[in-house]
């Protein structure tokens, strides 16, 4: 994959300390997702405040509409250099941080973290479309029972690869 069309974060310790005395192993039991919410959550409240149009897509978009397929990761295609967006991360929120490969992982708990990857459509190796002129599906945070539970939403990109 061509460096500039994806940028690799690392989101560290973004949960709040009324957040950290929860019981993490509910993360597992109710809401497999939550991680992978978290992360995403934040991701977007930084790319909306800073109007950069961006869309999930892949395993952790199809899990917003319901699909039961696991991800580890959440996958984001931006309107934007990846690498300008990475620095914005990682200057907006101190949870951000590259890990040690250079790839973005966010941290929930001690051992539990996603990888949050920034991908730049319009790129015929990647066949991905462009961030600027998709369609972008908008899911309301209580779209699926005990997911995004605020009100919160995302933004999922709606494309068929040919």
């Amino acid at each position: 994959m061509n460096p500039s069309r994806a940028s690799h974060l690392t989101l560290f310790n973004l949960l709040n300390t009324r957040h950290l005395h929860r019981d993490l192993s509910l993360l597992n039991s109710q809401n497999r997702f939550e991680p992978l919410d978290i992360a995403a959550k934040n991701t977007t409240n930084i790319l909306t405040h800073r109007n950069i149009r961006h869309g999930f897509i892949g395993g952790y978009a199809t899990s917003l509409l319901g699909g039961s397929r696991m991800t580890i990761d959440i996958d984001i295609i931006v309107d934007e250099d990846p690498r300008d967006v990475r620095n914005l991360l990682l200057s907006a929120h101190s949870g951000f941080r590259l890990s040690d490969c250079a790839k973005r992982v966010f941290e929930v708990a001690e051992g539990q973290s996603v990888e949050v990857e920034l991908l730049q459509g319009g790129s015929r190796s990647l066949k991905l479309p462009d961030a600027s002129t998709i369609s972008i599906l908008t899911i309301a945070g209580n779209h699926q029972q005990g997911r995004l539970t605020d009100e919160q939403s995302l933004f999922l990109v709606v494309f068929q690869v040919r």
